[in-house]
């Protein structure tokens, strides 16, 4: 089952979500992994016009970069705010996945095995 989330600043039912699929289409469009675009807060406007293009792709299928760049300045011309909403709906539509949660989990054994490495290390006595 897809995790959308709403997206009414173009209009009013659209939905904007990820799956492992858009999330690799993403990364190949913005030339970097999802982990280091969230880690490093790579979240500009580059960022926002392919997350934009990948996930509304149901909603716009024949959409390009130049089309949500028009749809973007269009919303701000209207006095309606900055491009914040647009980043913030698409780092929600990330989470949403669960794509890093499932990150984050593997992150977290990781460090705990190193942990675990480290204590076996320290416990050991010395050669002398």
């Amino acid at each position: 089952m897809k995790k959308t989330i709403p997206f009414d600043l173009f209009r009013q039912g659209d939905t904007l979500y990820f799956n492992i699929l858009r999330l690799q289409e993403l990364e190949r469009l913005l030339n970097k992994p999802i982990m280091e675009i969230i880690e490093k807060q790579y979240m500009g406007i580059d960022f926002c016009l392919a997350g934009l293009q990948v996930g509304l792709k149901h909603n716009y299928p024949r959409a390009n970069a130049q089309f949500f760049a028009a749809k973007i300045e269009e919303y701000m011309d209207d006095g309606k705010g900055s491009i914040d909403p647009f980043i913030v709906a698409i780092i929600s539509a990330i989470m949403a996945s669960g794509i890093l949660r499932k990150a984050t989990a593997k992150k977290t054994e990781e460090n705990e095995e190193q942990e675990k490495n480290v204590q076996r290390t320290e416990a050991t006595p010395s050669e002398a």
